[in-house]
């Protein structure tokens, strides 16, 4: 098995122990209380959070120029600028209007402002947001919004540990093993620590979509919190810095390499392919998405074929080259009279974009014409680099704890606080 960790009372190495004067009944000095006093201070600076929040931007995908929000307990709506209280309601409309994020008011139409802050009147309590195309959010936090050139910008600003909270339930089902959540949560935090500048230039840290990760919709369940609040601080590295913390939903009894799915990038240590299992079947078997088919009219590959450059109806498509773990790298092509070669990752990508991403749901499969049909067999769901997840699912039930899974998925890999660099003890 792999390493073992008692995430409640793991203990920091690298607080030194202070020695006091004998307990001998001596009278300590004014001086020497001070200094005692300012050397736990700066103590308890070094162990605090090197970013306390994180700053996301939503409906990314919606851009929309309309929002509703409202919250138990009322809002406080401030100036975004001066921080002036603007109001305090118990929900606001807000629409951009030429150039300016505008506020309904009851009676006097709307009221326009360069930016707007949003709290909840009730310290703690969640904000609703919902677009009029749909989106709908449940954040913890503060939102602030802006107008921009298309749409308006609402930046949901939060604890760190709230977002981690709000990513992992959006990632995997609150009623798995508390040591599936636990590893699962601190990839999330590991992402977050890797990534958090990536959309510094639009004015956030991350968006809520897959391009960084997904924020859920709704507040965490309690299971969720507790194995948030268990791996508080927890992050995986390599030579002392975040590692490119991938996971995926099942990875079909074997996972890939990182170059091997994603040829523009350079081979990483920690994320080698594997078998998925130690003995007997693979962990991820209990995946609803370990074997899969799907069957669609030809003429649908037609039409991507065209495309990609085929005059005319494909008559012939098979699998070239597959990796070691049996994931597509090649797809060939025949209308009869040229035969071409598509990469395996364009394939996959260009016919989730036409045909939803619910047919091909990895790069692991066989594909053969049958008369008027194009026939799929596959295995697993998503990339297959770095964690299963329901591989983990598997090894949890199977008494593995979250420090044993993620050495299982990313060996060579240590667990680090973020607040100490301390190295937790294997």
């Amino acid at each position: 098995m792999g390493s073992t960790m008692n995430f409640e009372n793991s203990k920091n190495p690298s607080i030194p122990h202070l020695a006091f004067p004998a307990q001998s009944g001596e009278e300590l000095s004014p001086r020497y209380v001070s200094v005692v006093i300012l050397f736990f201070l700066f103590l308890n600076l070094l162990a605090a959070p090197l970013h306390a929040r994180v700053r996301i931007g939503l409906f990314q995908k919606e851009l929309p120029v309309q929002l509703d929000l409202s919250s138990d307990g009322g809002l406080r709506i401030l100036d975004g600028v001066s921080g002036v209280e603007l109001a305090v309601k118990d929900a606001v409309h807000l629409e951009r209007r030429d150039g300016r994020v505008a506020m309904s008011r009851r009676w006097f139409g709307f009221e326009t402002f360069d930016s707007v802050r949003v709290e909840p009147a009730r310290p703690g309590a969640p904000i609703r947001v919902q677009t009029p195309q749909g989106g709908f959010r449940v954040v913890s936090g503060a939102l602030f919004i802006e107008a921009r050139t298309r749409e308006l910008l609402a930046v949901n600003e939060l604890d760190e540990e709230a977002y981690v909270a709000g990513v992992t339930a959006a990632e995997i089902p609150a009623a798995w093993p508390e040591d599936a959540l636990r590893a699962q949560a601190i990839l999330v935090r590991t992402y977050l620590e890797r990534n958090r500048q990536r959309h510094a230039r639009d004015g956030y840290d991350l968006c809520d979509l897959t391009h960084c990760q997904v924020l859920g919709s709704q507040r965490p369940d309690e299971r969720i919190s507790s194995a948030v609040q268990a791996t508080r601080g927890l992050i995986l590295v390599m030579g002392g810095r975040p590692i490119e913390a991938l996971f995926h939903s099942t990875c079909g009894g074997a996972t890939s390499s990182n170059e091997d799915v994603w040829s523009n990038q350079p081979p990483r240590s920690y994320l080698r392919g594997r078998p998925d299992r130690i003995e007997g079947d693979p962990f991820c078997r209990i995946s609803p998405f370990f074997r899969w088919h799907v069957a669609i009219p030809r003429h649908e590959l037609d039409g991507l074929a065209r495309a990609w450059g085929l005059s005319g109806p494909v008559r012939d498509v098979t699998v070239g080259a597959v990796d070691g773990a049996g994931r597509v790298k090649t797809v060939m092509l025949s209308d009869g009279t040229r035969r071409m070669e598509v990469g395996g990752e364009r394939f996959f990508l260009e016919w989730g974009r036409r045909r939803g991403w619910q047919e091909l749901k990895s790069r692991s499969f066989e594909i053969q014409l049958e008369a008027d049909q194009v026939v799929i067999d596959g295995r697993g769901s998503g990339h297959g680099v770095g964690l299963c997840q329901y591989g983990a699912k598997a090894q949890a039930s199977q008494g593995r704890n979250a420090t044993d899974i993620l050495m299982f998925y990313f060996p060579g890999t240590t667990i680090r606080e973020i607040s100490s660099r301390a190295a937790v003890p294997k």
